[in-house]
């Protein structure tokens, strides 16, 4: 499918100078973490073939970890740009919702109030150039912010001793590895030596989030698949297809019940930074599952059989749809 027109993001990254090399393969529908595709084939990680590199966005952060391309763009609404990040190696960026337009977008490829365009680049600093030149309002977007731009390049190297950074406690802790949580330690122990100083924080109502997302991002995406289940069913995957038909069985006064929901945590989460300037947390669970682990639902890791889904949802996507469901910009470094 070639576009009649360019997506916001894509007409200023061109007036910026840059070149657009061209599409990369994704999950379908870019509803998924695994990225394994039944029409398109299964992308892989770079580092290690045998393994998923995430998704949706998988194609996006393959290219930039193998050294095809100096960044690129993926959507975003449970994950989508973090997780591929994590799993590959990259730095991934879900700005904060409404920074980045996201007309031009494919309309069900994620809820409409917890979907974003993100930023896939080798570092920070491309990151930051790269934002400088997708961020800002657009009218063509009725959800984008008109809050004023910075120079996302400015602060870069500006010492951080001082800073507070929040940990949360419980939320981030279930069926996280041994290998993530003693790199997260790492990570913290190195931030430590740079002054930065720790804090725990509460969010209440976190445990909330996975059924607030789920009830929030279904019937928001599934608005735009009606016509295509009821026309072209058999076009989807069957795990899409089910997936999609357990989505019109939310009822209205749930979808309601979980933006009251979003509304208090999001206040809860305004509350916190009150008090901290970042919050620290893994983006992923386990290091990058393989394609058979995905395939068969679990992995075997620190002696124990870890699902890959369970009742409340997607275990890759766990630890980023908080800021699906908040709009707070959330970057995998």
């Amino acid at each position: 499918w070639v576009p009649d027109h360019d997506a916001t993001v894509v007409e200023r990254l061109k007036a910026a100078g840059a070149i657009i090399l061209g599409k990369t393969n994704m999950h379908e529908w870019a509803k998924g973490s695994n990225s394994i595709n039944p029409f398109y084939g299964t992308p892989f990680n770079p580092w290690d073939t045998r393994r998923i590199p995430g998704g949706s966005s998988s194609g996006s952060a393959v290219a930039v970890a193998a050294s095809l391309c100096l960044g690129s763009i993926g959507t975003d609404s449970a994950g989508s740009v973090r997780n591929p990040a994590s799993l590959c190696g990259t730095v991934g960026l879900k700005p904060t919702f409404g920074r980045i337009s996201t007309y031009g977008g494919v309309a069900g490829t994620g809820g409409y109030t917890v979907n974003h365009f993100g930023i896939l680049t080798r570092s920070v600093r491309d990151c930051a150039l790269m934002l400088n030149q997708t961020a800002g309002y657009d009218p063509k977007d009725p959800l984008s912010s008109d809050a004023p731009t910075v120079n996302y390049t400015k602060s870069l190297g500006t010492p951080v001793k001082g800073m507070k950074i929040g940990i949360i406690k419980g939320y981030f802790d279930e069926g996280i590895v041994r290998e993530v949580r003693e790199t997260v330690d790492e990570a913290l122990k190195t931030l430590k030596t740079l002054g930065i100083k720790t804090q725990e924080i509460e969010i209440p109502h976190i445990d909330l989030v996975p059924a607030a997302q789920a009830a929030s991002t279904r019937p928001e995406a599934n608005s735009d698949h009606d016509h295509y289940l009821r026309t072209r069913p058999r076009d989807y995957s069957p795990g899409l297809l089910y997936s999609l038909i357990a989505g019109l069985l939310t009822p209205a006064p749930v979808y309601v019940q979980a933006q009251r929901v979003r509304r208090l945590i999001c206040q809860e989460f305004d509350e916190a930074f009150k008090s901290v300037q970042v919050i620290l947390a893994p983006t992923i669970f386990s290091p990058a599952p393989t394609i058979d682990d995905c395939n068969r639902g679990y992995i075997e890791v620190d002696g124990k059989r870890i699902n890959l889904q369970d009742r409340a949802g997607n275990f890759l996507t766990r630890y980023t749809i908080p800021f699906n469901v908040t709009g707070l910009p959330d970057m995998s470094i």
